[in-house]
């Protein structure tokens, strides 16, 4: 037979057992788990367009992330002799070289992760067909040049088109050509409508149309290739 200290022990012993449940319960609603966050769609970094020479080869690395997955890369339809090749680990490497000039082809990334959500980038690729040897020097040397304006081999300025190197090199104003960067191109800046400093180029003769800026210009984006 249970005595009233035993019975009064057991009560005690129980409702200390129930506040000390009641107080962790409080305790674990004090600090609730965060939610999952919402399974948002991959991450594809910025590709961005290119100018390219025909019959050089481009490269292009295309790479993904996604926090809770894989990332499978894709391209649309390719142009002839291009590849695409996905290594499975989120870098992707597109291969072509060109062979017709004076064209554009548009070419369409994809990452997807195993949601099915998708991020993309569509690029141009513009393939031109001009160097520094079969375009820009006659150009240069037909309205550039000491005889016939003020950039020979020896100039006020410093600035020659004698030659690669010297037109690349600019002179006194800046660096003549920035291979990629056309609007950092003093080159390019002196031949264009308005100019940052002095009178627009060439000096002695009528500008240059805009299809003929449009062609230096790309040059240049290609990375001012010689030959």
């Amino acid at each position: 037979m249970i005595s009233k200290i035993q019975t009064k022990n057991i009560v005690y012993g129980s409702l200390f057992l129930i506040t000390a449940f009641l107080i962790n319960s409080c305790s674990d609603l004090g600090n609730p788990v965060d939610p999952p966050g919402p399974d948002l769609p991959p991450t594809l970094d910025s590709i961005g367009s290119r100018v390219t020479l025909a019959d050089d080869t481009l490269r292009i690395v295309v790479t993904a992330t996604d926090d809770n997955s894989s990332v499978t890369l894709t391209t649309t339809t390719l142009p002839i002799e291009a590849s695409f090749f996905d290594s499975g680990n989120g870098i992707g490497v597109f291969t072509w070289v060109p062979t017709l000039t004076d064209s554009v082809a548009s070419i369409s990334f994809f990452a997807t992760d195993s949601a099915g959500q998708v991020a993309s980038e569509t690029i141009t690729i513009t393939i031109i067909g001009q160097t520094f040897d079969n375009y820009i020097n006659p150009l240069f040397q037909t309205w550039c040049s000491e005889s016939n304006a003020c950039h020979g081999a020896f100039t006020a300025s410093e600035f020659s088109v004698s030659d690669y190197s010297s037109v690349l090199d600019g002179g006194l104003n800046g660096t003549g050509i920035v291979p990629g960067q056309p609007e950092s191109s003093v080159v390019f800046q002196k031949l264009s409508p308005t100019p940052p400093f002095g009178l627009r180029m060439p000096r002695f003769s009528t500008p240059f149309s805009d299809q003929r800026l449009d062609s230096i210009r790309l040059w240049i984006l290609a990375g001012a290739p010689q030959n």
